[in-house]
């Protein structure tokens, strides 16, 4: 979507800062990526192209 306008429809995040587990403080600091995968594949499926970043996260 355009920097300034807004989606048609939030579909996930990305929070790009890595942070620790708290449940498992021995883990190494991931970065959460939550990601509706039907919607995305609705969304593909109906012609939307996504970014080349949006194409590697969803990979």
């Amino acid at each position: 979507t355009a920097r300034n306008s807004k989606p048609l429809e939030v579909i996930g995040t990305y929070d790009p800062i890595p942070r620790k587990d708290p449940y498992d403080p021995d883990r190494k600091p991931h970065k959460n990526i939550k990601l509706d995968t039907l919607r995305a594949r609705y969304w593909i499926g109906v012609g939307v192209q996504p970014s080349d970043p949006v194409w590697r996260l969803m990979s």
